[in-house]
């Protein structure tokens, strides 16, 4: 199982100060073992609670990991799209891959991870905390989806937020 640490401080887990309606990634690791797919994506309410719907596919699409986790307290949607990032990010670590494309439907979020300049608007604490895990991978790519080519993992958002219960599961669904 793969453990929820943070890369910067080493504990566990790492409460998302944000929300959001909708944010998909979708993270691609090109190494020996063949392309694996993770796609991403955040479901909000009107509670300021939000869910984070995460599935990761092998080069045959077969579902290998897919991961749900509740978020509360959230603040703004804005950085929720950002911390979406982050989280793809230090997964594709976590899980030892060195080529990644994270692929997302928030166009504002992709051009500042694409940009090497420091970012100094409402996420750009976030952004520097993806900005540093680059160094962790031979290769990272920030490219735009649209929403409605996420829907699995929309999916499990959804139910998480409903139901309230995180799952973890690993080996195919």
């Amino acid at each position: 199982m793969v453990e929820d640490r943070c890369l910067r401080c080493g504990q566990e887990g790492e409460d998302t100060k944000g929300q959001t309606n909708s944010a998909g990634v979708s993270v691609a690791d090109s190494g020996l073992s063949g392309q694996t797919e993770i796609s991403y994506y955040m479901k909000a309410d009107q509670n300021s609670r939000s869910a984070s719907g995460l599935v990761v596919r092998n080069k045959e699409g077969r579902i290998v990991v897919a991961k749900s986790t509740l978020h509360e307290n959230i603040a703004s949607s804005f950085a929720a799209e950002a911390y979406v990032g982050f989280q793809a990010t230090r997964l594709g670590i976590q899980l030892g891959y060195h080529t990644l494309d994270i692929i997302r439907d928030s166009k504002t979020v992709i051009t500042k991870c694409q940009n090497a300049n420091r970012d100094r608007s409402e996420i750009g604490a976030i952004i520097s905390d993806i900005q540093s895990l680059k160094d962790y991978y031979q290769e990272i790519r920030f490219y735009f989806i649209p929403r409605l080519e996420n829907t699995e993992t929309y999916r499990l958002a959804k139910e998480t937020l409903k139901k309230g219960e995180e799952q973890y599961l690993e080996g195919g669904t």
